[in-house]
């Protein structure tokens, strides 16, 4: 399991003051002790908005410093057993100790993919499970800005599914102009469960939703998913 990697931490988009921010699991080890770095995410992300656009439009941000008052929602996509479990359940335990600090949401990306599979509507899954959530906390109307920190483990395959996903819904991205983000953002491409789990939902937003930006996307042999994994590697 990775530890806070400050270079896994990208400017994703932003709607009005509302920032979504990717990373990868926000806990850090240090003298054997696991505990969640906050304050560390909140520096890198301060970084980032000093140095760069964000990485689906390019724009430049409207502050280069996070204000003193902000909503923080750290949007965690990883499961809830195992290591990973005891991960989410650090995050869980600090915003309840320091609930003015933001709060954690979680959404399993693999278990609604594995849902979407048995019943046959992934896209449809990804769609009300995940994505329309992540539009409706960056749409927030508060006197605050809303910033999402989105994760997993790694930060690179479920996150990266997420965010082409995201670019693909709402910011007219075609899906071979998403599936490059990653990369443009210098990191490694998804893994294949990944990758053709955001072909299938590019083609439900094509053939259900009428979202024609999308361009070429063909549907995903359900088949073809059995069998292969989510699980990540640094």
């Amino acid at each position: 399991m990775s530890n806070f990697n400050p270079t896994r931490v990208r400017l994703v988009d932003q709607v009005g003051s509302n920032l979504l921010v990717r990373g990868n699991t926000p806990i850090v080890q240090k003298e054997g002790r696991q505990f969640m770095a906050f304050d560390l995410v909140v520096r890198t992300i301060n970084q980032c908005l000093e140095s760069g656009a964000t990485d689906i439009h390019q724009q430049m941000p409207v502050s280069t410093q996070l204000p003193e008052r902000f909503h923080f929602v750290s949007l965690s996509l990883m499961s809830n057993t195992g290591l990973e479990g005891r991960y989410l359940d650090m995050e869980t335990v600090f915003f309840e100790q320091h609930p003015d600090k933001g709060l954690v949401i979680h959404d399993d990306i693999e278990k609604v993919i594995n849902l979407g599979l048995i019943k046959e509507n992934l896209g449809k899954q990804v769609e009300h499970r995940v994505i329309q959530r992540l539009h409706q906390l960056l749409n927030s109307q508060l006197p605050d800005p809303v910033v999402v920190y989105l994760h997993s483990a790694a930060g690179l395959d479920r996150t990266g599914a997420v965010v082409y996903s995201y670019a693909m819904r709402h910011a007219s991205y075609a899906f071979q102009d998403a599936i490059r983000l990653n990369e443009q953002s210098g990191f490694r491409q998804i893994n294949n469960f990944s990758l053709m789990a955001v072909e299938q939902y590019a083609y439900y937003l094509k053939r259900f939703m009428g979202i024609s930006t999308v361009g070429e996307a063909e549907p995903v042999e359900y088949n073809d998913l059995a069998g292969l994994s989510l699980v990540e590697h640094s």
